[in-house]
């Protein structure tokens, strides 16, 4: 039996049912099952940041800074911070910071800053660079700085390889595109794109385009919610026909479709998520509008690049003359990615690798 004394402690912003629960179609929060399991192999309990006992830890990894309390932040972050955690009552709002003070224990402390700025501005503070051991972030500009931060990738499920029948392409729909009526009011957020875009398509291609996604058939009550807490988000009296309601599988819907708009929260260098891996695993074209260097990450025969259409109508005339040998290109491209090392860089294997063995080092050589 492990000594118990050997607990990494997993704080989110969230529910901490993330630890627990089983892993969904789309396999989103599999990362986190195999960080549990790869620190359990390096003989590390992995546990909800609850009410432990801070003698039994050997360190704690929090993802982004909203999921620490705001040791530097005002009176009203502080209760904000307090309430929320109180509400969800599986997590934690304690104040680790106070607590080591009063018990003189220095404890391990590391931040996973998934979230770009726009969604967790203080990532990038490097005021709170000082609280942690190391950082690992997909930005150079993560708050840890150079001197302790690590560059990772944002971690996306890893897949077997599977054949696409190329001669589906012709009995397919156009165009769709997966995603949340969710995003950001600070500068940087393609979210009022992504709504423009959606309308456009529907113009010009009809019943050919759709959109799947979360919360676009929200109540009046949700909207406002979210508005209260600062999430920019669309409230309709009546549903866009182009929505066709929520998914759970992506890969069965995206199969249907030859391409893909995949649209990031943001455009900043090497801030690249799962959508665009969704498509190419389901061998749907993403187009794809996001991180300027996604070249330097996935070969461009793998997608197409919206920043080189002129407009909307360029697009859709590209789209409506793509053939099917054009297709069996693509597929040939998407099969050398997907068993390339480029590809498996991205997968969970890779990211709890990384952050495991860099963990393990640190703690056996304090």
């Amino acid at each position: 039996m492990l000594p118990k004394e050997n607990i990494i402690l997993f704080q989110f912003l969230g529910s901490n049912k993330q630890l627990f629960e089983e892993s969904d179609d789309d396999n989103r929060n599999q990362y986190i099952k195999t960080l549990v399991k790869d620190f359990l192999k390096k003989g590390f309990i992995s546990e909800p940041f609850a009410k432990q006992d801070l003698k039994q830890v050997k360190a704690i990894l929090f993802f982004d800074l909203h999921s620490v309390y705001p040791i530097y932040g005002n009176l009203f972050q502080k209760l904000k911070f307090i309430v929320f955690n109180l509400i969800r009552s599986d997590t934690s709002s304690r104040n680790i910071f106070k607590e080591e003070k009063k018990l003189n224990k220095k404890i391990k402390k590391y931040l996973i800053a998934f979230e770009p700025r726009i969604i967790c501005n203080e990532n990038f503070d490097p005021l709170y660079a000082s609280l942690f051991d190391r950082t690992f972030s997909w930005s150079e500009n993560c708050c840890g700085g150079k001197s302790i931060n690590t560059i990772i990738k944002l971690p996306i499920p890893n897949i077997k390889f599977q054949e696409i029948n190329s001669q589906r392409f012709l009995q397919k729909k156009v165009l769709i595109s997966i995603s949340s009526n969710k995003g950001s009011y600070e500068k940087g957020s393609l979210c009022e794109f992504k709504y423009s875009a959606y309308e456009t398509l529907f113009i010009k291609l009809g019943d050919q385009f759709n959109l799947y996604g979360y919360m676009w058939d929200q109540s009046l009550l949700s909207w406002f919610l979210k508005f209260i807490r600062g999430t920019k988000s669309k409230y309709f009296l009546k549903l866009p026909p182009y929505y066709k309601g929520s998914i759970k599988n992506k890969n069965l819907i995206l199969s249907n479709y030859k391409f893909c708009l995949t649209i990031e929260n943001m455009s900043e260098s090497s801030f690249i998520t799962e959508k665009i891996f969704n498509a190419i695993y389901a061998g749907c074209i993403p187009i794809y509008f996001g991180a300027r260097n996604i070249h330097n990450y996935i070969p461009k025969e793998c997608f197409i690049n919206l920043r080189e259409f002129e407009n909307w109508d360029k697009l859709c005339e590209f789209l409506n003359n793509f053939s099917i040998s054009d297709y069996e290109q693509f597929l040939e491209n998407r099969e050398k990615f997907l068993k390339s090392n480029k590809y498996k860089s991205f997968t969970s294997k890779s990211f709890s690798k990384k952050l495991t063995s860099t963990i393990f080092k640190e703690i056996l050589f304090e």
